[in-house]
């Protein structure tokens, strides 16, 4: 959810600046938390008829929605340095994992695996497992825009300080290939949970969530649904070649691929929105 100027949310976590310091599997207890009270106390107030405010309110309900980026947002440290980083809504976080669980239970080979006779994880395991997935998902997507915005700033072109202004300036284009290279980082890596039956040798059982994650970004808005364009050939250098065609700058492919890694999220600032 990019914004075109400082939201004073982010002015109000000026405080909580305390970066990532744990494994991305499991980074509960490594990320500052704030309550969902405030932040919605801090959304602007011209933000009450916006469409992303509509589809937020609409996570908190319960209701389905299909864009990932109302679920976790990237904020620039050109925007301000004291709130850069990546928010997620933990009503996201669950969301994503109950979309999961709910696609898996209706899938007949799904239904297998999750009513897997003498399988070795409870339902309460499966779910933790769901969730971490859940959070791979919007960290991944999310680290598509923190690899441009690095890669952009490195350019020392005229607007290498302002992400949110490329962006702006590429949809009066009417080109968003931003939210496709952010969906193609999450479709090219291997999403699986795994469960295995007891005795010697010990037989796993694994299941891949690819279909499942690809259907969800298959029905997102059309800026989100490119995805593929950009896992046919190297990824970097594929999504690199698109954005050098489109604003005619110098992005670099050895920025863009130090930035879009995993481990690139041990150097950016991660918050939770609680309820």
């Amino acid at each position: 959810m990019m914004h075109e100027r400082l939201n004073p949310l982010q002015i109000r976590l000026m405080d909580l600046n305390r970066p990532f310091e744990g494994d991305i599997d499991f980074f509960d207890g490594h990320i500052q938390r704030m309550s969902h009270q405030q932040f919605n106390r801090y959304q602007p107030e011209t933000d009450h008829g916006n469409q992303r405010q509509i589809q937020f309110d609409s996570v908190m309900e319960g209701n389905e929605i299909a864009d990932i980026d109302v679920l976790a947002y990237y904020v620039s440290p050109h925007v301000s340095p004291a709130d850069w980083g990546i928010y997620f809504l933990e009503s996201g976080i669950n969301w994503l994992a109950s979309y999961f669980e709910n696609k898996i239970i209706n899938d007949p080979n799904g239904s297998i695996f999750m009513n897997m006779p003498n399988g070795q994880k409870t339902s309460q395991e499966i779910h933790r497992d769901m969730n971490n997935i859940a959070k791979k998902v919007l960290l991944r997507h999310e680290l598509g825009h923190y690899a441009i915005d690095y890669s952009l700033t490195q350019c020392n072109t005229m607007n290498s300080n302002e992400y949110h202004q490329f962006r702006a300036e590429r949809q009066i284009q009417g080109i968003l290939w931003d939210e496709s290279i952010c969906n193609a980082n999450v479709a090219r890596k291997n999403l699986k949970i795994s469960n295995r039956l007891p005795g010697e040798p010990r037989i796993g059982f694994d299941l891949d969530l690819n279909p499942y994650c690809n259907e969800f970004m298959d029905s997102q808005p059309l800026a989100y649904r490119g995805f593929r364009q950009f896992m046919t050939s190297p990824y970097s250098e594929t999504c690199v070649d698109a954005l050098n065609s489109i604003v005619g700058v110098n992005f670099n492919t050895t920025d863009f691929r130090e930035a879009i890694k995993d481990k690139s999220a041990m150097n950016v600032p991660l918050y939770v929105v609680i309820p």
